[in-house]
């Protein structure tokens, strides 16, 4: 049973599934865990919740039964090391990170601990500042790919069901895994390209048919490796945009207003890389790829 939970990334999603974990086991059950620079930095930092005030139990190390971890690629490896502080044999892993590699990653540098396969989507929160507003709390989807994380997966739904979180188990994690990445390489970059929110690639326009030539991208990717992603898959996944405020906007939007790195590396990044190594096109990952690269080094140009 998980009775202590860590959290590395006090970003959107850290805050949203802390603050619902934290409303049933109790803030000191819950520790957002940092390096010593961070925590020094922010450790007198005063949080909100849709308005509401929350005080964040930090720390540079913490014992849990399970970690959540938050944060975003460029800041995967400094995670790293603090999770080297954290995990210990049995700890539960939960990465809601985007992209297709913190699984892997994770399992191969903590072999003694239980890495349980995680998407997150449909969620609406963005965090600016020490601020998170959400008004739809998403799904996470949850599966195992081998026996021996069967154990970690029923002591995982179990919280999820106490604190109210909803999750779906997937029974085909490798094919819910790439159509979540579809999505996310089509909306997070063509909403942080086109400097628009949920609300314009849900409408006939140019972002809305690049979003769509993007994901298609992916999908011919994985169908070359045997991964099946259908154009049903797809519209299911433009779905879920239709449920979202349109206001809202998805997290390389939030970092391109707050001049952050962004994910492009693990979207556009990661398409290039497979597109040349199967020998496939990806012409509208290269234009977003390029173009996020034009907004980040423009960041500081005071011109």
């Amino acid at each position: 049973m998980i009775h202590r939970v860590a959290v590395v990334g006090a970003g959107a999603l850290g805050l949203l599934y802390g603050d619902l974990i934290a409303r049933v086991l109790g803030p000191e059950n819950v520790t957002y865990v940092m390096d010593p620079a961070r925590l020094l930095r922010h450790q007198n930092d005063v949080y909100t919740v849709n308005g509401e005030i929350r005080h964040l139990n930090m720390a540079e190390e913490a014992r849990a039964d399970l970690i959540i971890l938050a944060v975003k690629h460029p800041s995967f490896d400094e995670a790293l090391t603090v999770l080297d502080r954290c995990v210990t044999p049995g700890t539960i892993l939960l990465s809601v990170m985007n992209g297709i590699i913190s699984e892997p990653i994770l399992a191969d540098r903590y072999p003694d601990a239980y890495v349980v396969p995680c998407i997150a989507q449909g969620m609406d929160a963005m965090r600016f500042g020490t601020a998170l507003t959400c008004t739809q709390a998403g799904l996470l989807l949850v599966g195992v790919t081998t026996p021996a994380l069967k154990p970690a997966l029923r002591d995982l739904t179990a919280l999820l069901i106490r604190t109210e979180i909803p999750y779906r188990l997937e029974p085909d994690f490798l094919r819910r895994m790439w159509g979540k990445f579809m999505l996310n390489v089509g909306v997070n970059q063509t909403c942080m390209v086109y400097d628009v929110p949920y609300g314009d690639v849900v409408v006939p326009g140019k972002p809305r048919d690049t979003m769509l030539a993007a994901m298609r991208e992916v999908m011919a990717l994985a169908d070359a490796q045997g991964i099946t992603l259908t154009e049903q898959d797809l519209q299911d996944y433009l779905g879920i945009l239709d449920r979202i405020d349109p206001e809202a906007m998805p997290s390389m939007r939030q970092d391109a207003l707050q001049q952050h790195p962004s994910e492009v590396e693990i979207f556009a990044g990661t398409v290039l890389e497979l597109g040349q190594s199967l020998g496939i096109a990806t012409p509208v990952n290269r234009f977003l790829y390029d173009r996020i690269r034009e907004i980040e080094a423009a960041y500081n140009d005071p011109a």
